[in-house]
């Protein structure tokens, strides 16, 4: 996506931090926060606030996670201070390393790691954070491995 259509999404509100492309984001990144509340940089997130100060921070809408090196950790939302929604992780490089979904701030629905290549790795199935399903293994070409408990 180019830096255009992405801004042009941003102040629409419609692009979410999980929609966001890793390499592009740190320190110059705009989040679409909610009415009353405000975007903050802490140096290890980009978030938006709901009242108080950061130490009583109440998460509230999109978030970015930042590495020591200033490259994206993890993208996604929070709603009433709890991970909800999908996300997405990263490493130090931008490789993505996982995805999961999350409802209440527990695991909810599908966590699914990938090898270095981008391949799925792995992918456990979860309802308010208990896992529900056996978990599937596959290997760096993607053909599965495994499916265990």
């Amino acid at each position: 996506m180019n830096k255009l259509a992405l801004a042009v999404l941003m102040m629409s509100g419609v692009a979410m931090a999980a929609d966001l492309p890793a390499p592009q984001m740190g320190s110059t990144v705009k989040l679409s926060c909610a009415a009353g509340s405000k975007q903050v940089n802490d140096g290890e997130g980009i978030f938006c606030n709901r009242g108080g100060s950061v130490a009583t921070e109440r998460l509230e809408g999109p978030y970015v996670g930042l590495n020591k090196n200033g490259t994206v950790h993890s993208r996604g939302q929070y709603l009433a201070g709890g991970r909800t929604g999908h996300w997405v992780f990263f490493d130090e490089k931008g490789i993505k390393t996982h995805e999961i979904d999350f409802k209440n701030d527990n695991f909810d629905g599908q966590r699914v790691e990938f090898h270095p290549n981008g391949q799925k790795k792995a992918v456990e199935v979860y309802a308010r954070g208990v896992l529900t399903a056996p978990v599937a293994t596959f290997d760096q070409l993607g053909a599965p491995i495994t499916v265990a408990r």
